[in-house]
């Protein structure tokens, strides 16, 4: 991939579920930097439900665990309203926590602003296809 600064997303909403302020405010600003208009921080699991039901998001990454809580449960909501996402964490890729997610992207913590970049152009467009998808589905 290119600059990542030279791509710009207008209109782009990702939701970040991650409690550590450190990270959730880097992982911002490499969203930014890779394009991204607006970029939502959640950072418990009630916050990330609640955002969740009040606007459409085009991508998320979401932390494993938040406050000690595994984010299955915003896993599945993500899921439901069509939202592509990906796990940024620092736990093993393989853990068994992740097995109803295996095809969900995984990043590992410490991650690079490529990576993210990269994971994020890939979510954008796996999103794309989905709205393709529905839009065919209602036309039959």
């Amino acid at each position: 991939m290119g600059d990542p600064k030279s791509t710009k997303r207008p209109g782009t909403a990702v939701l970040v579920v991650e409690d550590n302020s450190l990270i959730a405010l880097d992982l911002e600003t490499i969203l930014l930097n890779c394009g991204v208009e607006h970029v939502q921080i959640a950072s418990s699991i009630r916050q990330a439900l609640a955002f969740i039901e009040a606007e459409p998001f085009d991508a998320a990454f979401l932390d494993l665990r938040v406050s000690e809580t595994v984010t299955l449960d915003v896993a599945a909501a993500l899921q439901r309203a069509g939202t592509p996402f990906a796990f940024a964490t620092g736990y093993d890729a393989d853990s068994a926590v992740l097995a109803g997610f295996r095809t969900q992207p995984v990043i590992a913590k410490p991650y690079a602003e490529c990576e993210i970049c990269d994971v994020l152009d890939q979510l954008l467009h796996k999103g794309r296809e989905g709205t393709q998808e529905s839009a065919l589905g209602r036309k039959a």
